[in-house]
């Protein structure tokens, strides 16, 4: 496999974990960590958790960050790398 075929497998590769990873982010709210706590009398905004981060949270962002380096990293070595054949 050529460095240039396996540089574009990389970049879709990174862009998927990109769209997942911020997918996930935006669509989970993380309110099945409550457990039996959700009850109607600390239901009250007085009681709420606010922001709840979960384990899910956590793999997401780290999936969207892998996937965003490996994008920045496929697309500088497509666009920076010289063409040996034209005599750079």
């Amino acid at each position: 496999m050529s460095s240039r075929r396996r540089a574009s497998v990389v970049l879709v590769v990174g862009l998927v974990l990109v769209v997942v990873g911020v997918t996930v982010l935006l669509t989970n709210r993380g309110d099945e960590s409550l457990g039996w706590f959700a009850y109607a009398p600390l239901a009250e905004a007085t009681y709420s958790p606010g922001l709840v981060v979960t384990s899910t949270h956590l793999w997401a962002a780290g999936a969207a960050v892998v996937g965003l380096v490996a994008t920045s990293g496929a697309v500088g070595f497509i666009v920076g790398r010289r063409d040996r054949g034209r005599g750079a």
